[in-house]
């Protein structure tokens, strides 16, 4: 299988296809990995990367990567997927195609005792379904991947490549212009914004009018400001 081939900002480490890019990345990060060093688990199905990043801001504001690696994975399948088949974004972090879920972003970061510091590492996963789904694709109606919505060419070295190329650009205008060009375009494909909607989120559901994300990165529903750090996950 070729290998990605990625700018020169990012540092690849292919991992075998039954190693997870993100639990090796989370795994790594801690013990000093460095920045812009991408995992990426070798299968042809699926996409599995993640990528580990020395943060320059706070927890809080460093958390807005999340965004920034949705919103650069929105712009790198809306050029690789058949014309009328659109990309949405659902909180916390899934990425949906024509209405199911086509993958998600994770994220791991180290712990800090103060609000101000600036955490040592932060680890950002995704994954995407790229293969096919199955014999009977139509078993699971909630999920979906590129080769069962039409887009059947792509493979997962060129969405890797494709992926490091947006998030490279959309990191520069947020670190540049700060989250207002990420949550705009964040917005554009917010699932069902503006409706009333539905998320579980511990153990309650919360409904509501979809308001999108706000200027901090918080997620509007109703009258509740969801944030992500509840979606945090520590290193193994």
């Amino acid at each position: 299988m070729p290998l990605p081939v990625l700018p020169p900002a990012f540092q690849l480490v292919a991992v075998d296809r039954d190693v997870g890019a993100f639990e090796r990345a989370a795994r790594a990060a801690p013990r000093g990995v460095g920045d812009g060093t991408v995992y990426w688990t070798e299968r042809t199905d699926r996409l599995e990367m993640a990528v580990v990043l020395e943060p320059e801001a706070p927890a809080a504001v460093t958390l807005q990567a999340v965004h920034v690696l949705m919103v650069a994975t929105g712009d790198a399948l809306g050029a690789l997927v058949p014309p009328g088949k659109p990309i949405a974004f659902a909180w916390p972090s899934d990425i949906l195609l024509d209405g199911a879920l086509l993958g998600r972003v994770r994220v791991a970061m180290a712990a800090t005792t103060d609000h101000r510091e600036l955490p040592p590492w932060l680890v950002l996963g995704l994954a995407i379904g790229v293969g096919p789904l199955g014999d009977d694709p139509g078993r699971l109606a909630e999920r979906t991947s590129l080769y069962e919505e039409g887009a059947v060419d792509v493979t997962v070295a060129q969405l890797v490549e494709s992926v490091c190329r947006h998030f490279l650009l959309w990191t520069g205008r947020w670190l540049d212009e700060g989250l207002t060009p990420v949550q705009a375009s964040w917005n554009a494909r917010c699932f069902k914004l503006g409706e009333t909607g539905e998320i579980a989120l511990a153990g309650r559901k919360l409904a509501g009018k979809i308001r999108g994300i706000a200027a901090d990165g918080a997620f509007l529903i109703g009258g509740e400001r969801l944030r992500l750090d509840p979606f945090v996950e520590r290193a193994p």
